[in-house]
């Protein structure tokens, strides 16, 4: 690990990853990209992040989740698509995936979490892949 000084903010570098990492444990936030990284964000937007959201009647788990992502989208670049599980794409769906509990989530097609959804881990997941919604100034 090689450690550091940049910005009057200590990083550690870990070599095998590349990855840096604040004091704070905020894995590469702003102030720790390269001037080329920073650039290259701004030049090539992050792309939205496809959730598929299957829900069935009368599931307040569903209802949860709807309102989960509503507020996600705030912050992040979502395409939220809601699929009733009696519809025929929630039937397939459901089919391929057999989610234990109602909704089913899926990210970009993949299985993500049937049952409660997990926000910590989905908020964790869309910082990895840069989904942030770009602020001016503090400003979205």
């Amino acid at each position: 690990m090689e450690k550091g000084r940049r910005d009057s903010v200590f990083f550690i570098k870990s070599s095998s990853q590349g990855k840096r990492t604040c004091v704070a444990g905020q894995s590469r936030c702003w102030k720790h990209l390269s001037e080329r990284e920073q650039l290259v964000s701004q030049i090539h937007p992050a792309q939205p992040v496809a959730v598929t959201l299957v829900t069935a009647p009368a599931c307040h788990f569903c209802d949860e989740a709807h309102t989960a992502l509503g507020e996600l989208a705030a912050d992040y670049l979502l395409d939220i698509t809601e699929v009733a599980i009696d519809s025929p794409e929630g039937k397939s769906l459901t089919a391929i995936h057999r989610p234990m509990m109602s909704p089913l989530v899926l990210i970009d097609g993949e299985y993500f979490s049937a049952g409660r959804l997990p926000r910590r881990k989905l908020t964790k997941l869309l910082e990895t892949r840069g989904a942030r919604r770009a602020t001016v100034e503090g400003v979205r």
